[in-house]
């Protein structure tokens, strides 16, 4: 059972000295345009010393300033500090939040490098071409999320980083107060995230729908928010037959989340609230229609959008975003067996609406289905339901990014400044009105796949969209982003907590548009 992450191994604060004191200078470089192709340094107020060996080191082409690119050089015992680590964020006409991020994330992994990984406090800095609360709030989530690691099940734990304080540098004194807001946001952010990864990262014969639920209430209890769990006795009065449907061939019970972000403002009580839904299987075998083999294992994650909302609800109040916003989480095993549901059958779904089972591995939407239809209680402002839904959105997007389906522009444009501003990658995909009826069933209300080959993703999202009526809403397929085999400074293999970021960053998008 996964109760909260731990804290990073190190503090980060906010800085206007140099670097006197520290083992090491992080100096995140961007590269100008020239005939060489060498970077320059742009902006940092490096002490003389450091800015003529980062000049040194750039004029002999030894480092470049590409995108993620690092290079330590030990300055000598007697000096302080005594390593130069310098990253890059590539061009400097591209400087954005991801690549400084980026850049100060793979810093924070090199300290592991210098002097036998004996660097136990640094400094970072870099070019002012971003304000300083974006700033320091992306190299906050960088340096936290390079120290993530997933070792609860190894005998022999990841040596820990030997780093104990992080100081972030801002040159001016004017700038100070909301360098510490970013900072704040970033940390709340990055947790948020490793919460939802470790969610994700567990195995299914430990990460059940009764032990996230339990994780879940410890979550909430840490975090100050409403909480309360709804079992298979409740979910069968309710009526949800779709979603108790997913999991009749599983030995463990079905379970709906239900989490609360209240604040305390007069206001927010007549506010009618967000609603964000997640996907919650905790183990997706494909039921009778059983997938192969290869990669099954990937789908311990199957989970992922609803560990996105649950951490996302714990970020919401720690942000004190002003809004109330309405977190549930379905959560379900989808396995074979002799009860399980078989192709061809008919559920009926909390809604009233029917539907034919085509294919058993369709099961998310189902889920999905009746924990929207649940949330039309709280008569929501908007619905944002995500999932790890389909392989056609993985296959058109790849590992980089979700996909929006949503017919409302006013949602989809806060959806992607939440995504511009929290690093998580979306783009927007079509619900034209040609596919509208394309989940009718011959013998039901609704089929649960449309039965040809093509637009797979959009024709879930349409499936979706008849539960979410009449209420704004979006839904984002993270099939792609949920998961990834390349280890880079800001994440290790498997599950990424994708999602959690994006969801508490929409959440204060759409308190500021409320205003």
């Amino acid at each position: 059972m996964i109760t909260r992450p731990p804290p990073p191994p190190f503090s980060i604060g906010v800085a206007h000295e140099g670097p006197s004191g520290c083992d090491a200078a992080i100096v995140c470089v961007a590269r100008t345009k020239g005939t060489d192709g060498n970077g320059k340094l742009l902006s940092p107020d490096l002490p003389d010393a450091l800015k003529a060996e980062t000049k040194g080191l750039i004029e002999a082409g030894i480092f470049k300033a590409e995108t993620g690119e690092t290079y330590v050089r030990d300055l000598g015992r007697r000096a302080s500090p005594r390593f130069l680590i310098l990253t890059g964020l590539g061009s400097e006409g591209r400087m954005r939040p991801d690549r400084l991020r980026l850049a100060v994330a793979a810093g924070v992994r090199r300290t592991r490098a210098g002097n036998g990984g004996k660097i136990t406090s640094a400094w970072a800095a870099w070019p002012a071409a971003l304000s300083a609360e974006t700033a320091a709030r992306a190299a906050a989530e960088g340096a936290i999320l390079a120290a993530y690691t997933y070792d609860y099940f190894k005998s022999k734990k990841t040596p820990p980083l030997r780093l104990k304080r992080i100081s972030l540098y801002v040159s001016r004194k004017t700038e100070i107060d909301a360098a510490k807001r970013g900072l704040t946001t970033g940390q709340i952010l990055a947790e948020a995230q490793c919460f939802a990864r470790d969610l994700s990262h567990g195995p299914a014969n430990h990460i059940t729908p009764s032990t996230v639920a339990e994780s879940a209430r410890l979550w909430a209890k840490s975090k100050g928010l409403r909480l309360r769990i709804l079992g298979k006795s409740q979910l069968e009065r309710l009526g949800c037959g779709a979603l108790l449907g997913v999991g009749r061939g599983s030995r463990q019970e079905t379970k709906l989340i239900i989490l609360e972000h209240r604040p305390r403002a007069s206001t927010s009580r007549k506010q009618r609230p967000l609603l964000f839904v997640g996907k919650g299987v905790t183990f997706d075998t494909g039921g009778i229609n059983i997938k192969t083999g290869d990669g099954m294992h990937h789908m311990k994650a199957d989970m992922a959008g609803s560990a996105a909302v649950i951490a996302a609800l714990g970020a919401c109040a720690d942000l004190r975003v002003p809004y109330p916003v309405i977190g549930l989480a379905p959560m379900v095993e989808n396995m074979p067996g002799g009860n399980a549901q078989r192709p061809g059958d008919i559920v009926k779904s909390l809604s009233g609406l029917t539907i034919e089972i085509l294919n058993t591995d369709a099961e998310g939407r189902l889920a999905l289905a009746d924990a929207i239809s649940y949330g039309h209680r709280y008569k929501p402002a908007a619905i944002i339901d995500i999932a790890t839904l389909t392989g056609a959105c993985a296959a058109a997007l790849g590992q980089y990014a979700a996909g929006i389906f949503t017919e409302d522009a006013g949602i989809e444009k806060l959806l992607r400044e939440a995504s511009a501003r929290s690093g998580d990658k979306t783009w927007p995909m079509p619900i034209w009105e040609e596919y509208k009826t394309s989940m009718d069933s011959d013998i039901a209300d609704l089929k649960n796949i449309s039965g040809g080959r093509h637009a797979g993703a959009t024709t879930a999202a349409v499936f979706l969209s008849k539960f979410a009526s009449p209420y704004r809403w979006a839904h984002v397929d993270m099939a792609g982003p949920m998961w990834s085999d390349t280890p880079s400074p800001l994440q290790v293999k498997g599950p990424t907590g994708y999602g959690a970021k994006l969801l508490a960053q929409f959440a204060i998008e759409w308190a500021n548009s409320a205003r």
